[in-house]
C-alpha cells in the first residue's frame, strides 16, 4: 500500500520535525498562532508608487524587485521561514519576498556611505525559482546593470537590521516618471482595423435603416430578399439586425429543446471567471497572504481551488452540440454520396467563425492593452502579455498554443480554444465513421472513450503526478510555466474524455427523441440525477488528500483517481443536459430554460475572450497592498463578469455576429451547390445501375407507339 506523509503548514494538528544540515527543524503546524506567522518578513513590501514618481520634477525610478533570502540555520527567523516554506503545496515560499521599490529613495539613503558589507552576490539554490524573463521588458537588463548592486544593499540593510538575514535581489521591471509612449506599426494597424469595423457597422446600420421607410421593427427580424451580395454583406453589420439575432428565441424544435444549454454556458462561464479572478489574487501584493494559504489548508475550499477545472464542462457542451448538429445535417445526405471535402469545409467554416474575434483580441493584447492602465504592477502584467502576443500570435491563430510555446502563451485562457478546435476535428472524423458504419457505433464509441480515459491514467502514472491537478500558491503566479500545466492540463488529449461524453449524450438525445422515450420512467437515470451532485461534491472535497499528504508516486490508485477527477465536470454537465432533455428537476430546469440566459449564452464566447484582459485591467492600477477576503474576491468576480459581459456584447454585435451572418451566406450558396451536385450524382448512379430497365422502358414505349 502506498505510504503517505503528512503535509504541514498553517492548520496541522501535530507538530512535525525534519533534519536539515544535521539539525532537527520543527515544521510549521496549521494551528500555530498568527503571532509567530507575522514574525517572518512580510511576503510583500511596497513603497508609495505615486510619491516616488510624481513628487519630484527630476528623474525617478520605481521597480519591482524579487529577493531570495539566503538560508541561515542559526537564525530564528530563518527557521520560522523554513517551517512554512517547506510545505510548498499549501504555503507560499516565504524565503522569496516581492518588493515595490523606489530606487530613487534607495540611492538617497546610500549617498551618505558605502554599505558594501550589505551586498550579497547571487547564490545557488536547489529549489526552483520562477521569475520574469528580463528580455520581455524594455530596459530591465539595463536597470539591473545600473542599479542592481545598490538595490541589493538597500533591501539587505532592512533585512539585516530587523531580522539578521541577507538575500539576493534582482530587478524584475521598472517604471520611470519620464517614460514616453511609443507607437509602432502594429499599434496603428489595430486602430485602422478598429476604425474600419466601426465604419462598416455604422454604414450597415444606416443603410439598413434607409431600407425601412416605415420604421417597423419587423424589418430587422426578417432576412432581406432579392438584393445583391454586396447589400447582404453590408446588412450583416447592421446593429439593430444583429441585436434581434441575439435576443430572438430559436424557432426550431431542437433550439427550443436545447434552451437550457445557454443557461449551462452562462453558469459555467461564471465559474471560469471566479477561478481566474481567484488566480489573480495570487499576484496581488497582499496584506494578508495567509488568506490564500489557509484556503489550501481547508477541505471546504477545494471547490474554490479547483474552480478553473469547471471549464471542462464546455468540452462536454461542445461535443453534445456538434453531435446534435451533425445528425441533423446528415439526414440531408445519403451515405453513398459522402465527399471527403465536407470534412475540410466544416473545419474551414469553424475557423472562419471563431478566428476574427479571437485575432482581434490577440492584436489588442499585443498593442493597446498596455495603454489602458498604469500602476506599479501593470508593466509586469500587461507588458509581458504584449511580448508574448507579439512572439507567439501565430500559435494562437493556428490553434496549437496548448502544445507549442505554452509558457509564453498569448491570452492564457486560449489553451481551451485550441484544445476545443483540435477535439472538434477528431470528433468530426469519429462521427463521420459512425455515420458511414452505424452498426459499429457501440464499438467505435466504446473504443474512443476507453482511449480517452486511458490517456490521463498513463500521463499521471508515468509523469508521477498527483491524483488531482495541483498548482501550489507560489507557482500559481507563473502557472503557464508550471510543468504540470503543460504536460497534464492544457493538452487536448487530456480533455478528450469529456468531449466524447458530450458526443455520447448527443447520440442518446437523438435516439431518445426518435423512440419517444420518457427519461423520467428510468429509475437509474432518476437515481443518477439526484445523487451525482452530492457524489461529485464529495469527490471535489476528497482532492484535499493530495494537498495535505505526500503519497508515493507513481501510483495506480492515484492514476485511476485522476481519470475520475479529470472527467468529473464533464459527466456532471452530461447528466444535467440529459436530465434537462427529460425534464427532470422541474425547478432547476425552469431556471436554466429562463429567457434571460438565451442572449447571455450567445455571447459567452466573446465573454471568454475578453474576461482575462478585463481582470488584468481591474487589478492593474493597485497602488499599494490589498486585503484579501471572500467578500473582496466575490466583488471582483462580479465586476469582472459584468464588465466582460458589456465588452463581450459590443464585440459580439460588431464582429462575431456579422461574421456569422456572412458565413451563413456562404453556407447557403455552397449548400445549394452541394445539393445540386448530390442530386446529379444520384441521377447518374441510377442510370448506371439500371440501364437494362431504361432500355426495356424504351422498348415498351416504342411498341406502344407502334400499336
Amino acid at each position: 500500500m502506498a505510504r503517505r506523509k503528512r503535509k504541514t503548514g498553517l492548520n496541522s494538528r501535530q507538530p512535525n520535525t525534519t533534519r536539515v544540515n544535521g539539525q532537527r527543524i520543527r515544521i510549521a503546524t496549521l494551528n500555530v498562532g498568527m503571532t509567530e506567522y507575522y514574525r517572518m518578513p512580510p511576503k510583500y513590501e511596497t513603497e508609495d508608487y505615486d510619491r516616488c514618481l510624481y513628487s519630484t520634477s527630476h528623474y525617478s525610478l520605481y521597480c519591482g524587485v524579487k529577493t531570495i533570502i539566503k538560508p541561515d540555520w542559526n537564525n530564528e527567523y530563518w527557521n520560522l521561514i523554513w517551517k512554512y516554506s517547506k510545505n510548498t503545496k499549501q504555503n507560499y515560499r516565504h524565503d522569496i519576498i516581492l518588493h515595490g521599490f523606489c530606487v530613487t529613495w534607495c540611492l538617497e539613503r546610500l549617498s551618505n556611505g558605502n554599505y558594501d558589507e550589505f551586498y550579497l552576490p547571487e547564490f545557488k539554490t536547489n529549489r526552483t525559482v520562477y521569475g520574469t524573463d528580463p528580455t520581455l521588458l524594455n530596459d530591465t537588463l539595463y536597470f539591473r546593470e545600473l542599479y542592481g548592486r545598490d538595490v541589493n544593499k538597500c533591501i539587505n540593510i532592512g533585512l539585516k537590521r530587523k531580522y539578521g538575514l541577507m538575500g539576493y535581489s534582482s530587478i524584475e521591471f521598472c517604471n520611470s516618471n519620464q517614460e514616453v509612449a511609443q507607437y509602432d506599426f502594429l499599434d496603428y494597424f489595430f486602430m485602422v482595423i478598429l476604425v474600419a469595423i466601426v465604419a462598416t457597422v455604422t454604414a450597415g446600420t444606416y443603410f439598413d435603416k434607409s431600407m425601412n421607410p416605415k420604421e417597423t421593427m419587423d424589418h430587422y427580424k426578417k432576412d432581406v430578399e432579392n438584393v445583391g451580395l454586396g447589400t447582404r454583406v453590408l446588412l450583416s453589420f447592421s446593429l439593430p439586425r444583429n441585436w434581434y439575432r441575439l435576443v430572438t428565441p430559436s424557432k426550431t424544435t431542437i433550439g427550443r429543446d436545447l434552451r437550457y444549454v445557454q443557461g449551462l454556458r452562462v453558469v459555467t462561464m461564471f465559474g471560469v471567471v471566479y477561478g481566474h479572478v481567484f488566480l489573480g489574487y495570487n499576484f496581488a501584493p497582499a496584506i494578508n497572504p495567509e488568506y490564500i494559504e489557509q484556503r489550501y489548508h481547508s477541505i471546504w475550499s477545494m471547490v474554490m481551488l479547483n474552480g478553473m477545472t469547471v471549464v471542462q464542462t464546455f468540452f462536454t457542451i461542445s461535443g453534445f452540440l456538434l453531435t446534435v448538429q451533425f445528425v441533423e445535417m446528415t439526414q440531408q445526405f445519403k451515405r453513398q454520396n459522402w465527399n471527403p471535402s465536407y470534412f475540410w469545409i466544416a473545419i474551414f467554416y469553424r475557423y472562419i467563425r471563431l478566428t476574427p474575434v479571437y485575432a482581434l483580441m490577440v492584436l489588442f493584447d499585443a498593442t493597446w492593452l498596455v495603454r489602458t492602465n498604469s500602476g506599479p504592477g501593470w508593466k509586469r502584467t500587461a507588458w509581458i502579455e504584449r511580448s508574448y502576443c507579439r512572439r507567439n500570435w501565430w500559435t494562437n491563430l493556428l490553434y496549437i498554443n496548448n502544445y507549442v510555446n505554452v509558457p509564453e502563451t498569448c491570452l492564457p485562457q486560449s489553451w481551451f480554444l485550441s484544445a476545443d478546435y483540435q477535439l472538434f476535428a477528431v470528433a468530426l472524423i469519429v462521427l463521420i465513421v459512425i455515420w458511414r458504419y452505424p452498426k459499429k457505433m457501440k464499438v467505435i464509441m466504446g473504443s474512443c472513450l476507453a482511449v480517452a480515459y486511458a490517456i490521463p491514467f498513463f500521463v499521471t502514472y508515468f509523469g508521477e503526478y498527483e491524483g488531482t491537478y495541483i498548482v501550489p500558491p507560489e507557482e500559481r503566479k507563473f502557472m503557464n510555466q508550471h510543468r504540470e500545466f503543460r504536460d497534464n492540463y492544457s493538452g487536448a488529449h487530456l480533455s478528450a474524455g469529456n468531449y466524447f461524453v458530450g458526443i455520447l449524450i448527443g447520440l442518446m438525445y437523438h435516439d431518445f427523441k426518435k423512440r419517444n422515450l420518457d427519461v423520467r420512467k428510468n429509475k437509474w437515470m432518476l437515481l443518477t440525477w439526484y445523487i451525482y451532485p452530492f457524489v461529485g461534491y464529495l469527490m471535489v472535497l476528497s482532492s484535499y488528500l493530495f494537498y495535505a499528504y505526500d503519497f508515493e508516486k507513481p501510483s495506480i490508485w492515484m492514476s485511476l483517481y485522476s481519470v475520475v477527477t479529470k472527467n468529473m465536470w464533464g459527466a456532471f454537465g452530461a447528466i444535467l443536459m440529459f436530465g434537462f432533455v427529460g425534464k427532470l428537476g422541474s425547478v432547476i430546469t425552469t431556471i436554466f430554460n429562463s429567457p434571460i440566459f438565451q442572449p447571455l449564452g450567445r455571447i459567452v464566447y466573446c465573454i471568454y475572450l475578453v474576461h482575462f484582459s478585463v481582470a488584468r485591467y481591474l487589478a492593474g492600477d493597485v497602488r499599494g497592498k490589498v486585503y484579501i477576503s471572500g467578500t473582496n474576491i466575490f466583488n471582483s468576480v462580479l465586476s469582472t463578469y459584468l464588465l466582460s459581459t458589456v465588452f463581450g456584447l459590443i464585440l459580439c454585435l460588431m464582429l462575431e455576429f456579422p461574421m456569422t451572418a456572412l458565413l451563413k451566406e456562404i453556407l447557403k450558396k455552397s449548400g445549394k451547390n452541394l445539393r445540386d451536385e448530390e442530386a446529379e450524382d444520384e441521377r447518374e448512379k441510377i442510370k448506371a445501375v439500371t440501364p437494362e430497365r431504361d432500355e426495356m422502358n424504351n422498348i415498351k414505349d416504342t411498341e406502344l407507339t407502334k400499336v
